[in-house]
């Protein structure tokens, strides 16, 4: 196979792939599977890790590993968070989470993220002292 039909036919199947992971996310979300993580949906989820809280703007931990998250929703209400464990779950965008300026923990490994924001998103979490970010799609050319 020459050079130029063997990167066509890449391009195929990873076009293929895209696809069907599209439609697969399309078809679980249609079925509920992933979890919606509205306020009152954190305030059951989270209650007992916040026992002194009653509302999600105080709560300082979110431990969320492996509910099916996709999306953010209303964590970034959570403003007061130090500690956000978000790791084994579908995630691929955080810039919400910029709103989460006493973050000391973030853990955000075997998720979907393949980029990671900008500068100014890093420099409002100047207390940040442990990311977790392996096993994510990060720089991956497959993606």
């Amino acid at each position: 196979m020459t050079g130029d039909k063997y990167y066509s036919s890449q391009s195929l199947i990873k076009k293929f792939h895209k696809q069907r992971d599209v439609e697969t996310f399309k078809q679980a979300d249609n079925i509920g599977y992933f979890f919606n993580p509205t306020k009152e949906a954190l305030l059951l989820q989270c209650k007992d890790q916040n026992s002194q809280q009653n509302d999600i703007e105080n709560f300082k931990l979110l431990c969320l590993t492996g509910i099916h998250l996709r999306v953010l929703g209303d964590i970034v209400l959570c403003s007061k968070l130090s500690i956000c464990l978000l790791a084994n779950n579908f995630i691929s965008k955080i810039d919400a989470l910029v709103v989460c300026q006493n973050l000391v923990k973030l853990d955000l490994h075997s998720n979907e993220l393949v980029a990671l924001p900008g500068f100014s998103f890093w420099e409002n979490l100047d207390k940040l002292q442990v990311l977790h970010l392996h096993d994510n799609p990060l720089g991956d050319p497959e993606t």
